[in-house]
């Protein structure tokens, strides 16, 4: 946990290079009609509405540029790109504008690093919203990315990007897509009817996902899958069809301080959608999470997932936890060690989990606490393999 912990750390502290690197005074020029933009330090500013049947509009090959779309649409014919950024170039600068009806709205070539785009609407493009590639440190940010028909943002082996603040709804595949991705922070975004997952992790790694909302996408709210050492952290996961938080096999993850509820109820009912999702997950940290009315399970474990550490959450669904296979499952934590510590009940010791039902009937609101310390006086076995050996009380 420790070492997770220094990672968030390490990674906040990254934030400190994304800095808006833009001289006072740039030159300005007017521009009516798609073009390449190569001035460096210029700031160009769009006059007028462009709908275009080029494979693209506008191409940045400069530094520290400026793009102000003035409020103006750049519409395309389903082709191309609306704005290329190309190959190491950097410090520039795309606001204030629609992008529309393009393939991918915004793409960043490799290279091109340190980059802002903010106060953009980027919707109904035929594949991508945004999308970068071995691109770096940039700042996506206060963007609404809508509606286009694959995923929202996309990013391919790029590390220590921000994204913040955007609304990311209604593509047709993830809302965020990270393949291959590091040291990136996605946060404060709201993330809901996208039509896979919300924000997808594959092959992820060191990453932070902070203070999102994630609502009602059609798959799961968060997938991670073969990724390690990212922390889940103060999201609000709710409504999505699937899984809240669906980790395959992901190791060393933190999930901590989420509110996870109401998930699984896209489709058929299926025993294995949960609030969260455990498959071939090993090592990973869940604590002081809300867990709560997640259909049909709070916590699933998959695929003999193991040596994860559970504690000090407080779930409240009609079946908490699932194993599969029944019989064996793997073997996880269930507890710390009784200690001194405020619990997420309130009480005075941390150990377990708090174990409720909707009903009243769950072991947490049902057991003895002889000693009136907060922790149930028996062990809660979920199965010969897991044990929560402190369950919490009032």
């Amino acid at each position: 946990m420790k070492k997770i912990l220094f990672v968030f750390v390490i990674v906040l502290a990254g934030l400190s290079s994304l800095v808006y690197a833009q001289p006072i005074n740039l030159a300005f020029q007017p521009i009516d009609d798609c073009q390449e933009l190569h001035k460096n330090s210029h700031l160009y500013v769009l006059q007028n509405n462009i709908t275009t049947k080029s494979e693209g509009c506008f191409v940045i090959l400069g530094d520290r540029i400026t793009l102000d779309l003035n409020g103006y649409t750049i519409s395309g014919d389903g082709i191309g790109y609306g704005i290329f950024i190309s190959e190491f170039n950097s410090f520039n600068i795309v606001k204030n504008g629609i992008i529309t009806n393009f393939e991918t709205g915004i793409y960043l070539e490799e290279g091109s690093n340190n980059n802002f785009i903010e106060n953009t609407i980027i919707i109904d493009n035929t594949e991508t919203g945004i999308q970068t590639f071995i691109s770096n440190d940039n700042v996506i940010k206060n963007n609404k990315i809508l509606n286009n028909d694959k995923k929202g943002i996309e990013m391919d082996d790029s590390e220590g990007n921000l994204i913040k603040n955007n609304k990311i709804e209604g593509n047709e595949w993830e809302g965020i897509d990270l393949d291959d991705g590091i040291y990136n922070i996605i946060r404060d975004n709201k993330i809901k009817e996208n039509g896979q997952d919300g924000i997808d992790l594959q092959d992820s790694n060191y990453n932070i996902i902070l203070k999102n909302h994630v609502k009602n996408n059609e798959i799961d709210g968060i997938h991670l899958g073969e990724s390690f050492n990212n922390t889940l952290s103060d999201n609000y996961i709710s409504g999505n069809g699937h899984n809240g938080i669906d980790l395959g096999n992901a190791y060393s993850n933190l999930i901590i301080n989420n509110y996870i509820k109401e998930n699984g109820y896209g489709g058929l009912p299926h025993v294995d959608y949960a609030g969260i999702e455990l498959d071939e997950a090993n090592d990973n940290i869940i604590n002081k999470n809300y867990i709560l009315y997640n259909n049909l399970s709070g916590i699933v474990i998959l695929n003999n997932a193991s040596s994860n550490l559970i504690y000090n959450n407080f779930l409240k669904n009609n079946l908490n936890f699932y194993s599969w296979p029944i019989v064996i499952g793997g073997s996880n934590f269930w507890n710390t060690t009784q200690q001194k510590g405020k619990n997420i009940i309130g009480g005075q010791f941390l150990g377990g989990n708090y174990w409720a039902n909707p009903d009243g009937s769950g072991y947490s609101e049902t057991c003895e606490d002889l000693d009136d310390n907060g922790i149930c006086d028996e062990s809660y076995i979920l199965n010969e393999n897991n044990v929560d050996y402190h369950p919490l009380t009032y």
